[in-house]
């Protein structure tokens, strides 16, 4: 709305464009309206529900109770007072201009008008449900301060797009006051526009300083909660001095992550990450210390409780730090660099017809953005990919204790078929030592895991170890082990299973935030694509409708021709860099970026032709199927990156039971470039779906292909080059890893 407005007030008059976005907001304001609802539906029926649940079940006043009933009070008032306040304006106006009275006169300079009127009343809507968020912060989650935080950025591109149409060579230093009232319309749209990205800039980092400091107050408050129980169990087993010790130590750790916590406050960049590791890492150490006093047997149940508490508040303490600390990194950048004030200048900037100024102004926020959404992202790439790491070297030593574990239990037989009885005492206590020894290496991987918060796996690694402890004492009495000694191989055995289990759904976690990382940079290419189909379309029309290629339609001509080829040459370099080793998109991809470019290259002929004969208006339809060509690659790419089940581990990627392949083994290629080979299978069954149609309408349409025309053999012909291009991409997907050298 904000650009029909300003264009009402500067020119007196709205475009057919202007009437379509207010008719899309007047059907936007009633859905709205009626997902607000009235007090029984929409979202007050649910608030009221939610209370009349809690008054129900006779719960005390509580902070969810105050908060329900502050939400229900203010989406009441808002149903009252603005939503319904909103329609019949935009309707008015709409109508006014749809009938094209001649007296009609826009709003002087302090009235608001029908336009002004519906927009005062959006905005108070927007404001009251920003504050609900505010509200109902505890509840949110860091995914939804990534998708602002995201949206943002993507709205800041296209102004950013949009501010750059604004410098134009007829305008360019010319004062404000000497614009006409379209182009001060436009100015005030972008100002307008830019102003509010600064207003949501500024509500989403206070959103993450305010969610940050509460999740790290919450786990101060678990840690204390930890400390207190730890007290208590002290208190419960004072007599139990192998007891009390290593609740000594489980508070020693958490006092010294405390500290750590205090110096990350204090600190910032590199000693702040420095410090968290520190506070993460002694907070485990406790765990670890409280996981061995739970483990020992013979505990005071008062004791025991107490412990198991202490650890489930340490446990909630580290969740809740995991929360704060990429939101508080985030913030620090977001305020670091400036993003809110760049976004200033560029309104500023915009409002005084300096676009340039504005763009440089655009681009430092568009960074400083980019840097925020990459710390919201790249933190939890960073843990996952660690945490994969760390799981399977936890697996491969699993992997070995089983193993040695195997081998002890045969020996084991064997000494016990031994007739000599003092050979077979000697051998079977040398054994107990050596069972001991995989008892205590089975304790440090069960420390790790215990760090790794594998608690399936954990559970299985400890009740080996105890199979292993009573094998041992077996042994030294000269008893049959057999049995402790077999499960005990068959809990390590579930332990591997267990680790393979997490690592996968570790795997499966990582893939989704890396495809979701190169879906989000091919939705931006096929966002700026729509938006210059959408302007070819537009400048088409205008020339159609002055039944010329008046100066201003070659302007915007010109500007098409040069956006549809930078947007081909980063299209092309995204293909060339990061997706290089994903042959098949950078195949497609690259096919896209061709057709951008040659459609830019049309755009430039046919403004050549428009400033030789401006009264030939036919369209470029080669340049136009071009474009949408190139829209067509970028879905199919998309298409092919929506995650199914199974989808987000690549053949290469399964692990397992000495199932995968290695270098040199002849197995299948590793992915490249974070692209499963599933979702290239996906572009290579969509890319042959699609030749198979046009080789069936070309059949059609020349059943005699001896008859066949220069242009049409050249069709044929490329036809053929595509079929011999898939073969050759699907022959590369199915290369081995080492085909390039070595034998064959």
């Amino acid at each position: 709305m904000i650009g029909a407005e300003q264009r009402w007030r500067n020119t007196g008059q709205l475009e057919r464009r202007d009437l379509d976005r207010i008719i899309q907001a007047e059907q936007l304001q009633q859905q709205i309206r009626s997902r607000i609802g009235a007090d029984k539906e929409g979202l007050r029926s649910e608030v009221d529900r939610i209370l009349q649940t809690l008054r129900d079940n006779q719960q005390p006043r509580s902070g969810i109770t105050q908060r329900m009933e502050t939400v229900a009070a203010e989406l009441g008032r808002l149903a009252r007072e603005n939503l319904e306040q909103i329609e019949p304006p935009l309707t008015e106006a709409r109508k006014e201009n749809e009938a094209g009275a001649s007296d009609r006169k826009p709003p002087k300079p302090g009235e608001k008008g029908q336009l002004g009127l519906a927009r005062q009343n959006q905005e108070e809507v927007e404001n009251t449900l920003n504050e609900l968020l505010k509200l109902m912060e505890p509840w949110g989650h860091v995914n939804q301060v990534k998708g602002e935080a995201k949206a943002i950025l993507q709205d800041q591109r296209r102004l950013s797009d949009q501010t750059k149409d604004l410098d134009k060579t007829e305008t360019r230093g010319t004062h404000r006051d000497k614009l006409t009232p379209e182009q001060r319309a436009e100015l005030d749209e972008a100002a307008k526009l830019q102003s509010k990205l600064e207003d949501r800039t500024g509500q989403l980092l206070g959103q993450m300083e305010r969610v940050a400091q509460e999740k790290e107050n919450q786990a101060k408050e678990k840690q204390n909660t930890a400390e207190e129980s730890i007290r208590l169990a002290n208190k419960q087993a004072a007599k139990d001095k192998s007891l009390s010790e290593k609740l000594a130590g489980a508070a020693r750790a958490l006092e010294d992550a405390k500290a750590a916590q205090e110096q990350a406050a204090k600190a910032s960049g590199k000693e702040w990450d420095q410090q968290r590791q520190k506070a993460q890492e002694k907070r485990q150490e406790s765990q670890e210390k409280l996981r061995e006093a739970q483990e020992r047997k013979g505990i005071d149940p008062a004791a025991a409780k107490a412990l198991a508490e202490a650890a489930d508040a340490l446990a909630e303490a580290g969740a809740l730090s995991d929360i704060a600390e990429p939101l508080q990194e985030a913030a620090q950048i977001g305020r670091e660099g400036n993003a809110k004030e760049e976004m200033k200048k560029a309104q500023e900037n915009i409002s005084k017809n300096q676009p340039l100024q504005a763009g440089q102004a655009q681009q430092k926020s568009i960074q400083n953005l980019e840097d925020v959404v990459k710390a919201l992202e790249e933190r939890r790439e960073k843990e996952l990919d660690r945490l994969q790491k760390k799981l399977k070297e936890a697996e491969q030593k699993v992997k070995e204790l089983a193993q040695e574990q195997d081998r002890l239990r045969k020996k084991t037989k064997e000494a016990q078929q031994l007739a000599d009885a003092t050979e077979r005492e000697r051998q079977l206590q040398e054994l107990a030592r050596r069972q001991e020894e995989l008892r205590k290496k089975t304790q440090e991987t069960l420390k790790e895991l215990t760090r790794l918060r594998a608690e399936r796996a954990r559970q299985a690694l400890s009740g080996a170890s105890g199979n292993m402890e009573q094998a041992g004492r077996q042994m030294n009495r000269g008893e049959d082990s057999d049995d402790p000694q077999e499960e005990a191989l068959d809990r390590l055995n579930d332990a591997r299973a267990a680790l393979e289990r997490e690592q996968k759904v570790v795997e499966e976690e990582l893939a989704r935030e890396r495809l979701a990382k190169v879906a989000d940079i091919l939705k931006r290419l096929k966002e700026r694509q729509e938006a210059a189909i959408a302007e070819t379309d537009r400048i088409q029309q205008q020339a159609l409708q002055q039944k010329s290629w008046v100066r201003s339609l070659q302007t915007s001509l010109g500007d098409l021709a040069k956006t549809q080829e930078e947007l081909g040459q980063e299209t092309r370099s995204l293909a060339e860099n990061k997706l290089a080793g994903a042959k098949v998109f950078a195949r497609l991809l690259s096919k896209s970026a061709d057709a951008m470019t040659q459609a830019g290259q049309g755009f430039q002929d046919r403004l050549k032709s428009a400033q030789d004969h401006p009264d030939q208006l036919t369209a470029d339809g080669r340049a136009q199927k071009l474009q949408r060509d190139a829209l067509r690659r970028l879905d199919q790419l998309l298409d092919a990156l929506k995650t199914e089940k199974g989808m987000a581990r690549a053949p290469g990627q399964q692990g397992g039971d000495d199932r995968g392949s290695g270098p040199g083994d002849g197995g299948p290629r590793p992915p490249s470039d974070d692209i499963p080979d599933i979702a290239q299978l996906k572009v290579l069954r969509s890319l042959q779906d699609e030749i198979n149609q046009r080789t069936v309408t070309f059949g059609k349409q020349h059943p005699n292909q001896t008859k066949l025309t220069e242009d049409e053999k050249r069709e044929l012909d490329s036809l053929s080059k595509e079929q011999k291009e898939i073969g050759e991409m699907l022959d590369e997907m199915a290369k081995p890893a080492d085909s390039d050298g070595g034998n064959q």
